[in-house]
């Protein structure tokens, strides 16, 4: 199935270059194309006096078989998709190549010395211990700069 994509797929680019450069070579009803660029008279020398016939038709011709093969390669590729699973169900599913392994194992461990630094600056400064004794000393000041504030007013 791929192999006749791939045929069908370098038809379409074949067709469509050949379709670009007829439609390049014809006159259009302002006389540009070629004789535009001062080659006029070689499409009715190589051609004959019946050039403008046997372009139309040619162009016609590939433009048919343009818009047919498109059409073919578009069927041919929905029906390999069918066959296929989705891209991601393909993604998820693909073996992991040596780098990326290397690069998430990379990143694993990059990640873990994150957290064991977050961890070290979010442990408390201060213990419980620590804690009740300052809330002690600060009773302990709040009560005697009460005092000493009850005794300057008598």
């Amino acid at each position: 199935m791929e192999l006749l994509i791939g045929i069908i797929f370098t038809l379409v680019v074949i067709c469509s270059i050949l379709l670009i450069g007829i439609v390049m070579i014809q006159q259009g009803k302002s006389g540009g194309g070629v004789s535009a660029l001062g080659g006029g008279g070689m499409t009715d020398s190589i051609l004959g006096t019946a050039a403008g016939n046997v372009i139309t038709k040619t162009t016609t011709t590939l433009a048919i078989i343009f818009i047919g093969l498109t059409f073919v390669l578009a069927i041919l590729v929905s029906k390999s998709n069918k066959d296929s699973s989705t891209m991601v169900e393909r993604y998820e599913n693909a073996q992991q190549s040596p780098i990326e392994e290397a690069v998430e194992d990379a990143v694993e461990e990059e990640a873990a010395d994150v957290q064991e630094m977050t961890e070290d600056i979010t442990e408390p400064a201060m213990t419980d211990e620590d804690i009740s004794l300052a809330t002690e000393v600060q009773d302990t000041v709040e009560n005697s700069n009460t005092e000493n504030t009850s005794t300057t007013a008598e």
